[in-house]
């Protein structure tokens, strides 16, 4: 028994075409905007604000939910309306969508598990500063590097607003701490320019007179840019060498600059 009449059954097929295409164009769109959002940002096609806030953040994950839905409604509309044909596309659209959605949902849950912080120094007793070269390529709009900084007060930072950045540091990286080699600090000073560069960031300033160096790292996505101050100095009978990393944009770097921090320390004591 037909339940419905030809031109209504008509209408239906091409409602669930129009469903099936617009949920398999949304489930591309939904990576392919955070991909176009990463290169356009490292590219300088278009600002961060644009690329990450918008693009990945908030685009993404709206496309990746609409072709979801939509994939549903396109699935059921494809088991119930002769000829039964389109599931598999359907599919594809809900599968697509939803690893997009949910490794972007992983993402972000990581994200705001990780210390509202983006400045990591291994001595906060005696931070070191940028050099005014580093301050001119680091933009008038970037974080600012403060002596003593404190978290600011956000809908992210509830738990830790007004803390000392030192103090969630300690807690939360405790391998950004100073390096004691064995070597003269000229030596010590070629092994940190070396990690430096070992590490593929880009030298910014090399003063071995001054025992300075300063580099900047580039994310491979989005290339969010962190800078990088090493200071050597002499030890006794052999140096010191302290560190600090801290991100040009951004609340939190997600952990970056502790990573980079610790690593560097890591090679440094190789």
């Amino acid at each position: 028994m037909q339940i419905f009449d030809a031109s209504t059954l008509a209408r239906f097929r091409r409602i669930r075409t129009g469903l099936i295409a617009a949920a398999v164009i949304l489930a591309v769109a939904a990576p392919a905007a955070i991909l176009l959002g990463a290169v356009g940002s490292k590219s300088g096609w278009f600002s961060l604000t644009i690329g990450f806030d918008w693009l990945a953040i908030r685009v993404a994950p709206a496309l990746a939910l609409i072709a979801v839905a939509l994939g549903v409604l396109a699935l059921i509309a494809a088991l119930i309306l002769p000829p039964r044909h389109g599931a598999a596309l359907a599919l594809l659209a809900i599968a697509l969508g939803g690893v997009t959605f949910g490794a972007l949902a992983q993402w972000r849950l990581q994200a705001m598990q990780a210390p509202p912080v983006h400045d990591v120094d291994t001595d906060w007793t005696s931070p070191l500063l940028f050099s005014p070269k580093l301050m001119t390529a680091r933009g008038a709009d970037s974080n600012p590097v403060e002596t003593n900084p404190t978290v600011p007060v956000s809908a992210y930072t509830r738990d830790t607003a007004g803390q000392l950045v030192a103090a969630v540091n300690a807690r939360t990286c405790p391998g950004a701490t100073p390096a004691t080699l064995a070597l003269p600090p000229a030596q010590a000073f070629a092994r940190a320019k070396a990690a430096l560069t070992d590490a593929h960031l880009a030298l910014v300033t090399d003063d071995p007179a001054h025992g300075l160096l300063e580099a900047t790292a580039t994310s491979f996505w989005f290339g969010f840019k962190d800078d990088v101050a090493v200071q050597i100095r002499p030890s006794g009978a052999g140096a010191r060498i302290d560190l600090r990393a801290s991100s040009r944009l951004g609340l939190s770097d997600f952990g970056r600059n502790c990573r980079l921090v610790t690593r560097l320390r890591g090679a440094l004591a190789r």
